[in-house]
């Protein structure tokens, strides 16, 4: 849902309701102003190029979000993914611990990032990616490589984790996904997982005779 901005005068005395690309970003709830400008210069968002920034009007905003956002974001994410945080390259990334934005655009274009390529840069949905490596249902938190999951939760070596990894739901397998070249973990997963109880025997069954 777009959230509504203090009606304020803008820099320079321009219009409240006339924003910048930051201003359009927090207004659309988006983590990047970068995603905004991406979209205006795909034809995608309704704004304007003004020298070298962009301007948009919050009423066209509002209408956007309400009218096209659903179908847009459900290109971006794929089904069924529960509505968050729309990222760029760079910012996925950092998310991820990638040191270059390019390694994610790679990753993307080659299907192994749920993502969608929009004019000159790619758009990935933070709850698609988080989903496939923490599973169904699990609390947003850090993602780690296996090196920082070791530390963590104090295994032996990184060799250890990436040997005990599993896909989410795998019978004891530390949950994770290989993205690229690497393991990845969700820390709410793995606790979640180390946390579980095993499920009691049924009554006369021979673990319990």
């Amino acid at each position: 849902m777009a959230r509504d901005l203090p009606d304020q005068p803008a820099p320079g005395g321009r219009d409240p309701g006339i924003l910048d690309a930051a201003q359009a970003a927090a207004y659309l709830e988006f983590p990047d102003p970068q995603a905004v400008t991406e979209l205006a210069a795909a034809g995608e968002l309704p704004g304007s190029k003004v020298g070298r920034g962009w301007l948009f009007h919050q009423p066209a905003l509002r209408d956007w979000r309400a009218r096209r956002w659903p179908a847009l974001y459900q290109r971006i994410a794929g089904p069924g993914v529960p509505d968050g945080p729309v990222l760029s390259a760079a910012q996925l990334a950092a998310r991820l611990g990638f040191r270059d934005p390019q390694t994610v655009t790679d990753l993307a274009a080659a299907g192994e990032l749920a993502g969608c390529k929009i004019g000159r840069g790619w758009l990935f949905a933070w709850a698609a990616i988080y989903q496939r490596i923490a599973g169904p249902g699990v609390p947003d938190g850090p993602v780690l490589s296996a090196a920082q999951l070791a530390a963590r939760i104090g295994a032996p070596s990184p060799r250890v984790v990436r040997r005990a990894a599993g896909p989410p739901g795998t019978p004891g397998a530390l949950p994770g996904c290989r993205i690229g070249k690497q393991w990845l973990f969700a820390l709410e997963a793995v606790l979640a997982d180390l946390d579980r109880q095993p499920e009691a025997a049924p009554a006369g069954s021979p673990a319990l005779r």
